[in-house]
C-alpha cells in the first residue's frame, strides 16, 4: 500500500526537458497513485499538473534509464534546510536521490561554488569563468594545514588527501579525473599537478618549474577546438608525479591512450584540427620557410578559423611551443625538423592525384604539382620513392595518402611523448608516485564509431573499479557504525566487460575478423550476433532488425548503439610496409628515427602461404586493451580518489545550468550509480541529533543520551530492527519507505496541531477585530464630541477677537493722529532749516567759486599768453606753407604746360625728322651723367653733414668740461672771497676792540653778501624788460632766453666779458626756479624791481617768489652747528610732476645757452687780448678772477647795504637742472625691451632714439625740402 502524499510537501516531479522541477503537493487522489502537485518552472512561473505513478512514461523518466521500474509509490522529497549555498557534502542528505544531487549542484554553481563533495568524491562544475580567489596562493598552505571538514569542498582537499595517505601510509596514490568533453578535465588535472607540485616543495626547483611548463606541449599536439569544446583532449593521459622518500616531487612520467588519428585527415565544418597544425600556418617567417601560406587552402584543415584559443593568437601560441621545446632541450635545428614534418603532413593532403593516362587502372601524382614538390623537399624523399608508395597498389592513392600522413602524425606525437618524459622522469630517484588520470568520459552521439566503442570500453572498466570502491567504502561505514548486514545488491557491470574484452568478445572478434582474407563488417556482425545470442542476456547486448550493421550495448550510463562499418579499418590501422620503407628512405634523420622497427614490430606474413593463415598483427584494440590492463593493474595497485568534472551547458554560460545535461553527465560519471550503492540496504540515514531535531514531537520526556532518546523513538513509534531501522553508533539507518512513513506521520501531526492552532487562531482574531471595532466607534464618538465643542469654542474666541480688535483699532487711530500731527512738524522745521542752509552754502559757493576763478585766471594768463604766441607763429607758419604750397601748384601747373609744349615739339620734330631721336638720345645720356653727378654731391652732402654733427657733438663735449672747469673756478673764486669775508670779520673785531668801524670796511661783507646772491638766477618768462635783468651797475646785460636764444646778446669787449662774469659770480649764489603755478609771486616780484634783493629775502610778509630759493647761515638756526640745511634740499625730498620736469628742461636749456654766451665772451677776451690789450694770452677765467672779484666787490659795495656773512656747505650742480621741454608734436615713451627712452612723432611719423631739438627739426626741414626739390 502506498504512502499518501500529504498537501503541502515539497517534492520533485519527473518532466521530460528539465528532468526534475521543484513542486508542492496539492492533493491526491484516494485509493489512486494520483497527485496533483503545483509546479516551478524553470523560467520562475508555475503551473498545476497531475502526475500518476501507475504510468509507465513517468515511471521510465524517474528510473533515469529509460526503463520502467516495477513500482513506485511516492514522488522524491525536497530536503529542508541547504541554506543559500546548498549542502557541501551531499552524503548528508536526508533524502538522496538524483533530484536532490541536481539541484544542490545548481545552487552552488549559480553561487560561483564549482566544487561539492559526494562522499569522497569531489564533483566539479565548470564555472565557465576566472575564479582568482578561489586559487590563491594561501589556499595551497590552507588545505595543507587544515582538516578537510574545515574547509569549503575543494579539488585541493582531494590532491591533499593523496598526498598525506602517500606519505603515512607509504602507498602509490591515483587521481582519476573524468567527464565529457568541455567538462574542464584538462584544467582540472593542472589544477590538481599544480597543487601537488607546491606543496611537494615549492616552485623553486628547476624540476618542478620545467613538469609545470612543459603541460602545455601535449596540448598543442593532441587537443583540438570541437563543437563542445575549444581545447578539447583528444586522447586519454595518465600522467606519473614522483615523489622521493621525503615527498619532494623530483620527475614526472606520462602515458598516453588513443590518440584520435582520424581527426588528422577529416573533421566536421564547426571543429578545427589539432592546435599544431594552425600555429605552423601562422608562424611567421618559419611559415615561409615552409612553403605554407596562411591565405591557402590546406584539405587536412579544410576552412581557416580564426578563433583565439584560450584568449591568445595561433602565433602567440607558436612562440610558447618553441619555448616549451627549448625548456626539453630541443634546439631550433631540431624544432626545424619536426615543423618540416608537420608542414609535410599539411602538403601531402593537398597532393593531387589523376588517373594514368595510359593505363587507366593506375593513378599518378599530377605532373607538376607545387604540393608534391613541397613535400618531398620537407621530408627529404625522391618523386620515384613517392609515387611508387602511393601509387602502385590496388587501394585509392588518397586512401594511402590519408594513411600514411596519420601514420606520421601517430609517430610524432608519441615521440614527444617519450621526449618528455626522458626530460622529465626521474626513476632512480623516485619512491612513490600520485598518478593523475585525464580520460576523456563517456560518449554517446548519435553516430557512434569505434572510438566512442574503446572511450566506453575504458569508462566501463574505470566504473568497475569506480563501483567497487564505493561499495567497500559502504562496507566500511557499516562496519564502524556497527550495522548487521549481509549482502547489498548493486549493479554489477562485468557482463558488458565479457561481451568487450573475453576470449570470444568482440576485440576477439574482430581479430579473428581481421585474419580472414575476405573480412568485413557483416561477416562480424553475424559471428556477434550468433555468439551473443547463445552466451549473453538481451540485457547487454541487443541487435536492432533495421539494420544488420548495428548493435547496441547497455553501458552502465545509458544504452549505445554502435555502427559496425569501418571497424576493421579503424581496428587494424597498420602501416603499410612499403609506406615505411618509404619514410625510412628519408635522407631526414628525424623522420627515419620516427619510423624505426621496433622488436614488437613483425612483418606480415604473404598471403599466399595459406589461405586463411594467421598473421601477428598488432591491431588497435588489441593494443588499446593491453594498456587498459596495464592501467586497471597500475591503478588497483593505488589509494584512488576521484573527480568527476561536469559540463553545466552547452553555451558556456555562467549563469545557465542544463537540467538534462546536467542529469547526464551525474549518471554517465557514475554518481548516481555510487549513491545508489551507499543507499542500497538503508538508503536513509540521519545523525541521532538531527533525526532528534525534526522528530522533536514525538520524543517522550525523559533523560538519557541522543542514541538513547532515538531508541525511546523508535519504541514509541513501533519501529522493528533490523527489517525498518538499524540503530548505529553516531547515526540511525532507514530501510526504503521507512523515514518517508516517519515523515507522513509527521506532517500528519503537524496539520492536526496546525488545524487546531488555525482554530484558536482565528476565534482570537474575531474578537480582536470585534474589540477594536468597538474601540473604533468610542473614538469616533469622542471625536465627534470634540468637534462640536470646539466648534463653540472657536465661534466665541472669534467675536471676542473681533471686538478686541476694534477697540484697539479706535485706540491705535488717536495715537496715529498725533504722531502724523508731530511728523508733519518735523518735517515743515526740516526743510526751513535746509532752504537756510542751502542760501547760506549758495552765497558762500558764488564767492568761492569767483575767487577760485579769478586765481586761476591770474595763473594761467602767462600760460594762455605763451600759447598764443605759438597759436601765432604756428598760423605764421600754415601761411607760410599755404603759399609754399600755392607755388609748388602754379610751378606744377607751368611744368605740365611746359611738358605738353615740348611734348607738342617733340611730336612735330618726330613727324619731321627722324634723326631727332639720336640727339635726344644724346642729351638724356647728358641728362643721366648729371643727374649722377648730382647724386655723387648729395652724397658728399650728406657725409659731410654727418661729420658736422660728429663735430657739433664733439665740440658740445667740450664745451661741457669747460663749463665744469669754470665751475671748478667759480668754486676757488667762492673759496678766495670767503677768506676775504673772513679777513673782514677779524678786521671788524679789531675795529670794535680799537675804534668805530670804518666805512669801507663795513662794505666788504656786503660784497661778499652780493656776490652769494641766487645761483643763475633766470627770469620767470619771456617778456621781462631789459632793465629788470640789468646789470648792478646799471647798463643793460644780456637777455637769457633759454628756449630759442634769438635775442642773446654777446659783446666783445673787456668790460663785457668782467660784467658776464660778474653776473655768473651772481647766479653761482642766487637760482631762480622756474615759475609755472606760481606766476602770482613772479609778478609780485617783478611789480616792483626797485626793491632790494636784500629786503626781497627777507619780507615776512610773503611778497618774495615761493619759488626762490636761497642758502640760509645756520647761525639762524643753531650757534655752533656748521651744517646747511636748504630749502631746496627740503623740496627736492617731494614728488614732482610733469609740470616740475618741464620746468627743469627748461631750466638745463638755460644753463647751457647761459654756458655757451660764457665761452663766447671768454673767447671775444681771448680775440682782444691777440690784439694788444692782453699780455698773458691765458684763455680760461684764472687769470681774470681778480679783476673779476674786484670789479664785483665794488659793484656789490656801492649798490646793497651789508648783511650777514653767508657760508655756503656745497656747491650746485649742473646736471641737476631740468631739461628742455619737447617740440610740438614729440612724446616721450619708454621701451618695454630695454627700459630706454624713445621719442615719437605721430604726425611726421617718426620714431627715433636720440631727444629732438629745435636744431635737428631745422635739420629735418631742409632736407626734407631738398628731397622734395626736383631734380
Amino acid at each position: 500500500m502506498s504512502l499518501e502524499m500529504v498537501p503541502g510537501a515539497k517534492c520533485y516531479v519527473p518532466d521530460e526537458k528539465d528532468v526534475w522541477l521543484p513542486a508542492e503537493v496539492i492533493g491526491q487522489t484516494p485509493g489512486t497513485k494520483e497527485i496533483k502537485c503545483k509546479v516551478w518552472l524553470v523560467d520562475g512561473s508555475t503551473e498545476e499538473r497531475v502526475v500518476n505513478l501507475d504510468d509507465k512514461r513517468t515511471r521510465a523518466l524517474m528510473s533515469g534509464k529509460g526503463e520502467s521500474t516495477d513500482s513506485v509509490d511516492t514522488l522524491p522529497f525536497q530536503n529542508e534546510n541547504v541554506g543559500e549555498e546548498g549542502i557541501e557534502d551531499m552524503i548528508t542528505l536526508n533524502y538522496l536521490h538524483e533530484a536532490a544531487i541536481l539541484y544542490n549542484v545548481k545552487t552552488r554553481f549559480l553561487k560561483e561554488l564549482p566544487y561539492t563533495y559526494t562522499g569522497d568524491i569531489c564533483i566539479a562544475v565548470n564555472p565557465y569563468k576566472r575564479l582568482h580567489d578561489l586559487y590563491a596562493e594561501h589556499q595551497h598552505i590552507r588545505y595543507l594545514n587544515f582538516p578537510r571538514e574545515e574547509l569549503p569542498p575543494h579539488v585541493y582537499a582531494t590532491s591533499v588527501a593523496s598526498y598525506e595517505n602517500m606519505k603515512t601510509a607509504g602507498r602509490n596514490q591515483s587521481i582519476l579525473v573524468s567527464g565529457e568533453s568541455g567538462a574542464g578535465k584538462t584544467e582540472t588535472t593542472k589544477i590538481l599537478m599544480n597543487h601537488l607540485a607546491t606543496i611537494a616543495g615549492g616552485m623553486n626547483d628547476g624540476t618542478i618549474k620545467k613538469i609545470i611548463e612543459v603541460s602545455p606541449l601535449l596540448e598543442y599536439f593532441g587537443n583540438a577546438k570541437t563543437v563542445r569544446n575549444d581545447n578539447s583532449s583528444r586522447f586519454g593521459k595518465f600522467t606519473q608525479l614522483q615523489f622521493d622518500r621525503v615527498g619532494t616531487l623530483v620527475g614526472a612520467k606520462c602515458k598516453t591512450y588513443l590518440l584520435e588519428k582520424t581527426r588528422v585527415i577529416s573533421h566536421e565544418h564547426p571543429e578545427r584540427n589539432y592546435h599544431i597544425f594552425y600555429q605552423v600556418i601562422d608562424s611567421g617567417e618559419t611559415a615561409t620557410e615552409l612553403f605554407l601560406d596562411p591565405a591557402a587552402n590546406y584539405r587536412y584543415i579544410g576552412e581557416k578559423s580564426t578563433a583565439m584559443i584560450e584568449g591568445q593568437t595561433d602565433f602567440e601560441h607558436f612562440k610558447v611551443t618553441a619555448d616549451r621545446l627549448s625548456l626539453i632541450g630541443f634546439n631550433h635545428t631540431s624544432q626545424m625538423d619536426l615543423y618540416k614534418t608537420l608542414a609535410g603532413i599539411l602538403h601531402l593532403g593537398n597532393i593531387s592525384i589523376i588517373s594514368n593516362p595510359s593505363n587507366d587502372e593506375e593513378s599518378m601524382i599530377s605532373p607538376g604539382d607545387q604540393a608534391a614538390a613541397h613535400a618531398i623537399q620537407l621530408m627529404g624523399l625522391t618523386p620515384e620513392s613517392l609515387q611508387k608508395a602511393l601509387c602502385s597498389r590496388t587501394m585509392p592513392a588518397m586512401d594511402c595518402v590519408d594513411a600514411l600522413s596519420k601514420a606520421i602524425y601517430s609517430r610524432v606525437f608519441d615521440w614527444l611523448v617519450d621526449l618528455i618524459n626522458v626530460s622529465l622522469s626521474d626513476d632512480k630517484r623516485m619512491d612513490h608516485h600520485i598518478g593523475v588520470l585525464d580520460i576523456f568520459g563517456f560518449e554517446h552521439f548519435k553516430h557512434n564509431s569505434f572510438e566512442q566503442f574503446c572511450i566506453n570500453y575504458a569508462n566501463e572498466k574505470l566504473q568497475q573499479k569506480f563501483t567497487s570502491d564505493v561499495f567497500k567504502t559502504v562496507q566500511i561505514e557499516y562496519d564502524e557504525e556497527g550495522i548487521q548486514w549481509e549482502h547489498i545488491e548493486y549493479a554489477d557491470n562485468q557482463d558488458v566487460l565479457n561481451v568487450i574484452e573475453d576470449r570470444i568478445g568482440i576485440i576477439s572478434l574482430l581479430n579473428e575478423e581481421l585474419k580472414k582474407t575476405k573480412g568485413s563488417e557483416k561477416g562480424f556482425m553475424s559471428t556477434i550476433m550468433s555468439i551473443n545470442k547463445e552466451l549473453y542476456k538481451p540485457s547487454v547486448i541487443e541487435f536492432p532488425r533495421t539494420s544488420q550493421t548495428e548493435f547496441i550495448i547497455k553501458h552502465y550510463a545509458a544504452p549505445v548503439k554502435y555502427e559496425a562499418i569501418g571497424f576493421l579499418e579503424k581496428h587494424k590501422d597498420n602501416l603499410l610496409p612499403d609506406l615505411g620503407d618509404l619514410m625510412r628512405s628519408s635522407n631526414i634523420t628525424y623522420i627515419q628515427k620516427l619510423f624505426e622497427e621496433k622488436a614488437e614490430e613483425v612483418k606480415e606474413e604473404p598471403a599466399n602461404k595459406r589461405r586463411g593463415g594467421m598473421m601477428n598483427l598488432s591491431t588497435v584494440g588489441t593494443q588499446f586493451k593491453d594498456s587498459l590492463t596495464e592501467l586497471m593493474n597500475s591503478i588497483q595497485a593505488t589509494s584512488v580518489q576521484y573527480v568527476r568534472c561536469i559540463k553545466p551547458n552547452s553555451i558556456k554560460s555562467s549563469n545557465t545550468m542544463e537540467h538534462a545535461m546536467v542529469v547526464s553527465q551525474l549518471r554517465c560519471a557514475g554518481v548516481i550509480e555510487a549513491i545508489r550503492i551507499s543507499r542500497a540496504a538503508y538508503p536513509n540515514r540521519q545523525t541521532h541529533e538531527e533525526f532528534l531535531t525534526k522528530f522533536r514531537l514525538f520524543v517522550p520526556p525523559g533523560p538519557g543520551s541522543s542514541k538513547e532518546k532515538c531508541q525511546q523513538l523508535m519504541d514509541k513509534l513501533k519501529l522493528t530492527s533490523p527489517t525498518q531501522y538499524q540503530m548505529g553508533w553516531s547515526k540511525i539507518y532507514f530501510q526504503l519507505g521507512v523515514l518517508e512513513e516517519l515523515e507522513d506521520r509527521r506532517k500528519k501531526f503537524l496539520d492536526k496541531k496546525a488545524r487546531f492552532v488555525q482554530k484558536v487562531m482565528r476565534g482570537f482574531c474575531q474578537r480582536l477585530k470585534y474589540l477594536r471595532t468597538l474601540q473604533a466607534v468610542v473614538k469616533i464618538q469622542s471625536f465627534v464630541r470634540c468637534v462640536l465643542a470646539m466648534h463653540r469654542y472657536n465661534t466665541f474666541v472669534k467675536g471676542l477677537i473681533l471686538a478686541q480688535a476694534r477697540i484697539r483699532g479706535i485706540q491705535g487711530r488717536k495715537v496715529a493722529l498725533e504722531v502724523k500731527r508731530n511728523h508733519c512738524a518735523v518735517i515743515i522745521q526740516r526743510h526751513l532749516a535746509g532752504y537756510a542752509k542751502r542760501r547760506n552754502y549758495q552765497r558762500k559757493r558764488k564767492i568761492i567759486v569767483r575767487v577760485q576763478s579769478f586765481v586761476r585766471m591770474h595763473l594761467q594768463r602767462p600760460k594762455y599768453l605763451a600759447a598764443l604766441q605759438e597759436k601765432k607763429l604756428e598760423a605764421d607758419m600754415k601761411y607760410q606753407l599755404q603759399a609754399l604750397q600755392n607755388r609748388l601748384a602754379e610751378e606744377q601747373k607751368r611744368s605740365a604746360m611746359l611738358e605738353q609744349e615740348k611734348q607738342a615739339k617733340d611730336e612735330a620734330i618726330m613727324a619731321d625728322a627722324g634723326d631727332m631721336i639720336g640727339s635726344l638720345k644724346d642729351a638724356n645720356e647728358v641728362f643721366k651723367k648729371e643727374n649722377d653727378e648730382l647724386k655723387v654731391q648729395l652724397a658728399a652732402y650728406k657725409s659731410e653733414l654727418e661729420k658736422l654733427k660728429t663735430h657739433t657733438e664733439i665740440q658740445l663735449s667740450q664745451n661741457f668740461v669747460k663749463l665744469k672747469q669754470e665751475q671748478e673756478l667759480t668754486q676757488s673764486l667762492q673759496k678766495k672771497v670767503d677768506a676775504q669775508a673772513a679777513e673782514i670779520a677779524k678786521l671788524k673785531e679789531q675795529v670794535a676792540k680799537g675804534g668805530p668801524a670804518l666805512g669801507a670796511s663795513t662794505s666788504v661783507p656786503a660784497v661778499a653778501g652780493r656776490i652769494r646772491n641766487k645761483l643763475f638766477r633766470q627770469p620767470a618768462h619771456k617778456d621781462i624788460k631789459a632793465h629788470v635783468i640789468a646789470g648792478a651797475d646799471g647798463s643793460a646785460g644780456p637777455m637769457l632766453d633759454s628756449v630759442t636764444e634769438e635775442r642773446d646778446m654777446f659783446p666783445s669787449s673787456t668790460s663785457t666779458a668782467v660784467s658776464s662774469a660778474v653776473d655768473v659770480l651772481k647766479k653761482a649764489t642766487q637760482f631762480k626756479r622756474p615759475t609755472f603755478w606760481r606766476s602770482d609771486s613772479t609778478t609780485a616780484h617783478l611789480a616792483d624791481p626797485t626793491k632790494s634783493e636784500l629786503q626781497r629775502d627777507s619780507d615776512p610778509d610773503g611778497t618774495k617768489p615761493a619759488d626762490y630759493y636761497e642758502f640760509k647761515t645756520s647761525s639762524s638756526i643753531t650757534n655752533n652747528d656748521s651744517t646747511t640745511k636748504t630749502d631746496l634740499d627740503s623740496l627736492e625730498s617731494a614728488p614732482r610732476s610733469s609740470v616740475i620736469n618741464s620746468a627743469m628742461a627748461q631750466g638745463r636749456s638755460g644753463i647751457s645757452s647761459l654756458t655757451n654766451r660764457m665761452v663766447k665772451n671768454i673767447m671775444g677776451g681771448k680775440k682782444d687780448e691777440k690784439n694788444g690789450d692782453s699780455k698773458d694770452g691765458r684763455s680760461s677765467l684764472t687769470g681774470l678772477s681778480s679783476s673779476v672779484v674786484a670789479a664785483a666787490a665794488t659793484a656789490a659795495v656801492a649798490k646793497q647795504p651789508s648783511r650777514p656773512t653767508i657760508v655756503p656747505q656745497e656747491s650746485f650742480n649742473l646736471d641737476s637742472l631740468p631739461e628742455a621741454p619737447l617740440p610740438n608734436g614729440w612724446d616721450a615713451k619708454v621701451s618695454r625691451n630695454n627700459g630706454k627712452v624713445y621719442y615719437v612723432n605721430k604726425t611726421l611719423k617718426l620714431t627715433q632714439w636720440d631727444r629732438p631739438s629745435v636744431e635737428t627739426l631745422k635739420l629735418m626741414k631742409q632736407a626734407k625740402k631738398q628731397q622734395e626739390t626736383p631734380q
